[in-house]
């Protein structure tokens, strides 16, 4: 990325974007080891990120980890380094200022999902109270799109962000920055959130097209919703949805692709019983069925996910869940009623919680969580069933899940002999994000030298340095730490460096 203008600089919010940046949390990935210490020194992070974009400081390309998803899916997601972070969000704040984007929130996916049904009785007449089959569509489309993020292309995206905001060198910017993190002209980096804004402007680049084309459309990020009013229109609005998002590099995903009769969405996605589809209701009462504990208070919502746990053991009942053949909707189950038990530290899920990381390697971050959470209360039980998930572990990308929750619980502190598993994560042709956390837990009981750390710093990609700095601080602490030295050239190496190696301001 070019050197920016002064002018363009003094606009951006930079400090805010540190402080807005630590409260990001990336669902998929451990939360990352140095977010206290910026927030902490939001002002000295501010200004160094400034004096890089002043001076043109080359960017680094952000480490790939490979997330699984449900089946054999992998999702790519990046550790994308402090300094380039919070330069993206600074930009794409500056740029969308004036656009009104969504919150993603449960209640703008309600009304996604009601969408349809909405639109389906809008022509009633006076008469407030109606039935099912008196709907004016007769099938929904239901469709996704696939790798949505990964295909944003920066030229079309350019284009559209000229065409919608009006700023110029800004955008540009922005552009050679995108280019930069993912070292080729398409793709935003997952799980953040000036990569949402962003997918939003593109996305509504197809959404227009199916709007102009008279579809009834509607859309909850690249969710799609189309109401048909016969089969036959519905495989045309599939073939326009193709078109549409095939003209801007996206693909429709077939296997999230279906087309339901609008019953048989109306009663998967209300509250109303499919026994009550000749009896008449007024549309305006209708509401979606629960799609998450949020509404529910701590007892319902532990109630519930309780019930949903049970169904592991269900054998014999319609709403038993397979692990070996898990469907969609079980996964979004599961994954909730893990969320809630962690949400309201309760240890009744924690004697499923091997079987669910072994058969559902995409739970693998709720799972973690959930125990990190539950270990201050229940060590014993914790400490024994992290144990257990060491034999199932199948992907490096769970093994950064439990190097992460080995660090937290202090697993090395109570047994010595654990500490061989992790120097072999520490080691070896291991992913580049694996052996930074598995470097920093070593760090954490002082089972690792400066010199080796300063090693593997050298040698690490820019996005990870901070896990080996804060490594070598842990030493500062040790029976044999560093000497003033090392210290003071480690410190002379970045600012960034001196920034993490501050002590800690005592919290109140």
């Amino acid at each position: 990325m070019q050197a920016l203008e002064r002018g363009l600089v003094d606009k951006l919010k930079l400090e805010k974007a540190v402080l807005d940046e630590v409260k990001t949390r990336r669902n998929l990935l451990p939360p990352e080891p140095w977010l206290h210490a910026i927030e902490q020194r939001s002002s000295k992070v501010a200004a160094w990120v400034r004096t890089r974009l002043l001076s043109g400081v080359p960017n680094s390309a952000g480490v790939v980890i490979s997330a699984r998803k449900m089946g054999h899916g992998i999702r790519p997601v990046p550790v994308v380094g402090i300094a380039e972070r919070i330069t993206y969000r600074a930009l794409a704040s500056h740029i969308l200022k004036d656009q009104t984007l969504p919150t993603r929130s449960p209640e703008e996916y309600k009304e996604f999902v009601l969408g349809p049904i909405s639109y389906a009785f809008e022509k009633v007449g006076r008469r407030r109270r109606v039935k099912v089959g008196e709907s004016r569509i007769g099938y929904v489309v239901e469709a996704d799109i696939t790798a949505f993020y990964q295909y944003v292309d920066h030229e079309v995206l350019r284009q559209e962000l000229y065409m919608q905001t009006g700023v110029i060198t800004a955008v540009d910017r922005l552009m050679e920055l995108l280019s930069d993190l993912s070292g080729r002209n398409f793709g935003v980096p997952q799980l953040l959130d000036a990569s949402d804004w962003l997918s939003e402007m593109y996305i509504r680049i197809v959404e227009r097209t199916l709007l102009r084309r008279g579809l009834p459309t509607w859309r909850f990020n690249d969710d799609f919703r189309i109401g048909c009013k016969n089969y036959r229109e519905a495989l045309t609005s599939l073939e326009e949805l193709a078109y549409a998002a095939g003209d801007v590099g996206l693909v429709v995903g077939d296997h999230k692709t279906f087309t339901s009769t609008f019953m048989n969405y109306f009663f998967a996605n209300t509250a109303v019983e499919v026994d009550e589809a000749t009896a008449e209701f007024d549309p305006q009462d209708v509401e979606i069925a629960v799609t998450d504990y949020a509404d529910m208070d701590e007892e319902e919502s532990i109630a519930a996910a309780v019930t949903t746990l049970g169904r592991l053991d269900a054998i014999f009942d319609e709403n038993h869940i397979d692990l070996k053949n898990i469907r969609r909707d079980d996964l979004r189950d599961l994954r909730r009623a893990l969320n809630a038990l962690s949400r309201n530290d309760d240890a009744q899920g924690l004697s499923n919680i091997k079987r669910l990381f072994q058969f559902v390697p995409a739970l693998t971050p709720q799972v973690i969580t959930y125990l990190v959470r539950m270990h201050p209360q229940q060590p014993e039980e914790t400490s024994r069933v992290w144990k257990s998930l060491l034999v199932e572990s199948a992907s490096d990308w769970q093994n950064l899940w439990l190097v992460y929750a080995c660090r937290e619980m202090r697993m090395l502190a109570q047994n010595s002999e654990l500490l061989e598993w992790v120097e072999a994560q520490a080691h070896g042709r291991r992913q580049e994000a694996l052996r930074a956390e598995a470097h920093l837990t070593l760090a954490r009981e002082h089972a690792v030298s400066f010199v080796e750390l300063d090693a593997a710093l050298r040698s690490a990609p820019d996005a990870l340095a901070p896990w080996y700095v804060l490594g070598m601080k842990e030493l500062t602490n040790s029976e044999n730490p560093p000497s003033e030295s090392q210290i003071k050239g480690l410190r002379q190496s970045s600012p960034l460096f001196s920034i993490l190696m501050e002590d800690d301001e005592l919290e109140a």
